[in-house]
């Protein structure tokens, strides 16, 4: 091989390494848009910044919508604790038809507020307390379909501890 070509060969073999040590040692470039440079914002700055703003919002919404279902489950305790203290369950065909059609409409309701609560978006801090409602709904139903007082006073008192647990949350019982 002549002198030539082994240099010619050697450059070709460092072009080659650079190329790959670049390759592996360089971060990507964020070009800034315009807006960006006129505000003195740059791309990757911001993004952390953005997140951190986003849970924050996220924690918030979650708090708003889940305190407004909460208000809506203590309204359906209510009257669920009120219909277990005075219900007398088949002693004839019309009380028998009148319980048919409550039991209809509270589980139909029970199931609405199921809905509302597994279409919020749920940060991580309150997946428990997400959880936790979803059973308070669960203990509802069970009480509906089988008229144990035990799963509705269960009930409340789940809702109950999960107001000390979270501070933002707020019970407003009328009893």
């Amino acid at each position: 091989m002549s002198k030539r070509a082994k240099i010619l060969l050697i450059l070709t073999a460092l072009a080659l390494l650079l190329v790959v040590y670049l390759i592996f040692t360089l971060k990507p470039v964020n070009i800034a848009s315009q807006q960006q440079r006129e505000t003195g914002q740059a791309s990757l700055n911001s993004e952390p910044l953005k997140r951190e703003v986003d849970a924050e919002v996220l924690s918030q919404d979650y708090q708003e919508a889940a305190q407004a279902i909460v208000n809506e489950i203590i309204i359906e305790q209510n009257g669920l604790k009120a219909y277990a203290g005075t219900s007398t369950i088949g002693q004839d065909a019309e009380t028998a038809s009148t319980t048919d059609e409550f039991t209809a409409k509270a589980l139909e309701r029970v199931g609405a507020l199921k809905i509302k609560l597994m279409e919020i978006k749920v940060p991580l801090a309150y997946k428990d307390l997400h959880l936790e409602l979803l059973l308070v709904l669960n203990q509802m139903e069970n009480f509906i379909t089988a008229r144990e007082k035990a799963d509705i006073e269960g009930s409340i008192k789940s809702l109950n501890s999960l107001a000390i647990d979270y501070d933002w949350l707020r019970l407003s019982r009328l009893e």
